[in-house]
């Protein structure tokens, strides 16, 4: 089941951009603005995942982590939106995304806009 698990994953994509562009876009300190990631579904048919896009201040510190559980609908293309707000501090930033086929985004109840922490458990890698 691992295997298959991992098949799908490479074979949904997901990119993570902010609406105001990567490059030279900027967000005011605690501003509220909206990221989203645009995930691919390869597959013949539709797909439950759950969508994280976790953000990186400059030194590594996590300041922003997003999920949604959505369906993926077969061969298509969905834009997964979120309200996030900036850390209280000036800092660069860089996005990860993950796309969990079957997931859930425990601890949370739709969008997670806590800048502070990362705090769902992400950080175990292990699968079942």
């Amino acid at each position: 089941m691992k295997v298959a698990k991992i098949i799908l994953l490479a074979m949904v994509i997901a990119l993570a951009s902010t609406s105001l562009g990567i490059a030279a876009g900027s967000v005011q300190r605690n501003q509220s603005t909206y990221v989203s990631a645009d995930v691919k579904n390869t597959e013949s048919y539709d797909l439950q995942a759950a969508v994280k896009l976790l953000g990186y201040d400059k030194v590594g510190n996590a300041v922003g982590h997003v999920c949604r559980e959505v369906t993926l609908p077969a061969n298509d293309t969905t834009t997964v939106t979120y309200r996030w707000r900036a850390p209280s501090y000036k800092t660069g930033l860089y996005w990860s995304s993950k796309v969990d086929i079957d997931g859930v985004c425990s601890n949370h109840d739709g969008d997670d806009t806590d800048s502070d922490s990362d705090s769902d458990g992400d950080s175990d890698d292990s699968d079942d």
